[in-house]
């Protein structure tokens, strides 16, 4: 699996840059990957620049490539949700120092865990306090010129071993589907809807979907909006707001 990042942190210098590993060569090492030509992995590089750079008001995105069976997974601002707690609630939890934007690209049934583990971790895990945020304090690393940062490679590795154990539990207590008809989710509150209900609509409908890795027809599988609506949302099999599950600490 390739990891790419577009990143920045307070005091940057020169402000969001790229950074790359393959994650298939680094599982031994504990030492930081220094910043590499990523466009020499230009084939994913043109989906990564155009939701990084060019388009705003998205939180995640799951779809197909053209090689079958593989696709790309893109998340906006993981540092946001601690950035909103720190503001709305406690002055105490530190502010978040990255900015980080983060992209894998491989196998679907890879990306679809990491997808599914990384909204389990929105609605159930405090912000400042959640698995993803715990382990990105630590896979990326300032240098000391303050001129680009470095990347930690054993920390994502690290973190995907816990997404693994992760998925055990979370199979062993989910019910098995019954049918292959993938009809597609829009999740959208409705009034009177309580916390709990959503919670439970979005493990039932989302979550538990993407770890039984039905066959999926569509090109975008997953769409997480972020207060704004695209295209990609009504053609992906299943999309919501990211409002939809930040309603537990807001």
């Amino acid at each position: 699996m390739l990891v790419y990042t577009y990143c920045s942190y307070k005091g940057s210098l020169k402000g969001y840059q790229y950074s790359f590993f393959d994650a298939s060569k680094n599982k031994d090492t504990c030492q930081p990957v220094s910043m590499e030509n990523v466009d020499n992995h230009i084939e994913n590089m043109d989906i990564i620049r155009k939701w990084f750079e060019n388009r705003h008001g998205w939180k995640l995105v799951l779809k197909k490539n053209n090689v079958p069976g593989e696709g790309i997974l893109l998340v906006s601002r993981l540092e946001e949700e601690t950035g909103i707690y720190y503001k709305e609630n406690d002055k105490s939890v530190p502010e978040q120092e990255f900015f980080i934007n983060v992209a894998f690209a491989g196998h679907l049934k890879t990306l679809t865990l990491i997808a599914a583990h990384y909204i389990n971790d929105l609605m159930y895990g405090k912000p400042y306090s959640s698995v993803w945020t715990g382990h990105m304090e630590k896979f990326l690393e300032k240098t000391q010129d303050k001129e680009k940062y470095q990347l930690n490679p054993a920390e994502w590795n690290s973190l995907l071993n816990e997404i693994k154990e992760w998925k055990e539990k979370e199979c062993n207590k989910m019910p098995l589907r019954q049918d292959n008809k993938l009809i597609p989710v829009r999740l959208k509150r409705l009034p009177g809807e309580r916390c709990r209900e959503r919670r439970e609509n979005v493990k039932n409908k989302i979550i538990n979907r993407l770890l039984q890795y039905p066959k999926y027809k569509e090109e975008y599988i997953l769409f997480i909006g972020n207060g704004r609506h695209f295209e990609e949302m009504s053609n992906a099999n299943m999309s919501f707001d990211i409002s939809y599950t930040r309603y537990q600490y807001i």
